[in-house]
């Protein structure tokens, strides 16, 4: 039995080892490999237990990636960790360790409007903006930061 755990153990180390992993996605992995609860849970633990597994530190990194480099706005982040089963206590943590600025933030959405109002075609502004905003909208930027970036730019003269 302790062979099936370290076999298991061993390759779950080994991912999490090449690229920062949650709880959650480990887990799926297991349940993929066919591993039964009982091991799943002691494997999760151990991994937690010798530190391939944080969750903290797998938050922090997603939240700085996704906004450098996706350019997702806040909701669309937040909705991922949740979805990943991050607490909301740790998310907020990782945003608080992040430390994006709120210049830099609004200078990502702004770099989005722009590029995108020049793809558009329409012709009719309400029709324009109404695309500018679920475009933003989807990217997970508030509503609010959304219009203030519109009018502030003149996307729809």
């Amino acid at each position: 039995m302790s062979n099936i755990f370290e076999t298991y153990y061993n390759r779950a180390a080994s991912i999490c080892a090449r690229q920062e992993k949650c709880r959650s996605d480990i887990k799926k992995k297991l349940i993929e490999w066919g591993v039964e609860s009982a091991f799943r849970d002691k494997i999760l633990d151990s991994l937690e237990r010798e530190g391939f597994i944080n969750e903290e530190r797998f938050a922090c990194f997603y939240v700085r990636d996704k906004f450098k480099f996706n350019r997702w706005g806040e909701n669309k982040i937040r909705f991922n960790l949740r979805n990943r089963e991050v607490s909301d206590s740790v998310i907020d943590v990782a945003f608080s360790k992040a430390d994006i600025e709120r210049d830099d933030y609004i200078k990502a959405l702004e770099s989005l409007l722009t590029f995108k109002s020049k793809k558009l075609t329409f012709s009719d502004a309400y029709k324009k903006k109404a695309a500018l905003i679920r475009f933003a909208y989807s990217r997970g930027y508030s509503y609010d930061d959304i219009l203030m970036v519109i009018e502030r730019l003149k996307l729809l003269d």
